[in-house]
C-alpha cells in the first residue's frame, strides 16, 4: 500500500480536538519566527489577496474565529474572577460527585 502525503492544511485538520495542539501551534508560531514575524506573514497575504476573495475570507474567518475565542476566554477568566470562593466549592463539589457518578 502506498504511502499517503498529506498537505499541512489536512494534517492540521485532522489534528483538530487533539491533545497536542497547543504544543503544534507553539511549535508552527516559533518557526515562523514568532508572534509578530507570523502576524506581519498573515497581513503580507492579506494584502496580496484580491478584495472578496475566498483567501481574504478565510483569512477575515481566521481572525474572527481568533477573537470568538480571546472573547470567550475573558468572559471565562472574569466570570471566575468575580466568583465567591462558596461560589467556586459548590462547582467544585458538583463536579466531584459527576465524576464519582460515572
Amino acid at each position: 500500500m502506498a504511502k499517503r502525503e498529506y498537505k499541512v492544511s489536512e494534517l492540521l485538520e485532522k489534528l483538530k480536538g487533539s491533545s497536542h495542539v497547543n504544543s503544534i501551534l507553539d511549535e508552527i508560531v516559533r518557526v515562523m519566527g514568532g508572534p509578530g514575524a507570523l502576524a506581519i506573514q498573515f497581513k503580507a497575504e492579506f494584502d496580496i489577496a484580491e478584495p472578496g476573495s475566498p483567501t481574504r475570507t478565510k483569512l477575515m474567518d481566521l481572525i474572527l474565529g481568533m477573537l470568538e475565542e480571546r472573547s470567550r476566554r475573558v468572559t471565562d477568566e472574569a466570570s471566575l474572577a468575580i466568583m465567591e470562593d462558596e461560589d467556586l466549592e459548590a462547582i467544585v463539589r458538583e463536579l466531584l460527585v459527576d465524576e464519582d457518578a460515572r
